[in-house]
């Protein structure tokens, strides 16, 4: 089942930062970091990166989906529309201990 890893990486002009790359094994391998990292040269495996629970209330009864924070952020969009047409309502993010963290991410905070 492929899943986000956190990659410190260096490029070959220099730029450095940390990136999620979706791999199906224990680490990514360099082809992996080279093919999502644009100019990777190096980098060192951070581990898999945290996944939260995006917790919403509809019609049809509370949705729960497990995401990374790109994740969160992207479907988070989705969910911000539906709730400005009254679709979606109880919206929530929680971290690994069950923690509210829902205002930890820009997409909602207003």
């Amino acid at each position: 089942m492929p899943h986000f890893h956190l990659v410190a990486y260096g490029t070959a002009t220099g730029e450095t930062g940390v990136a999620h790359v979706l791999t199906d094994r224990t680490r990514p391998s360099w082809q992996e970091c080279h093919e999502q990292i644009p100019g990777y040269r190096t980098g060192i495996d951070l581990g898999p990166a945290p996944t939260y629970t995006l917790r919403y209330d509809t019609e049809h009864g509370t949705q729960s989906r497990e995401l990374t924070r790109p994740g969160i952020e992207t479907v988070g969009r989705l969910v911000v529309r539906q709730a400005d047409k009254d679709k979606v309502w109880n919206i929530a993010v929680l971290d690994a201990n069950g923690g509210d963290i829902t205002f930890d991410f820009p997409v909602f905070c207003g």
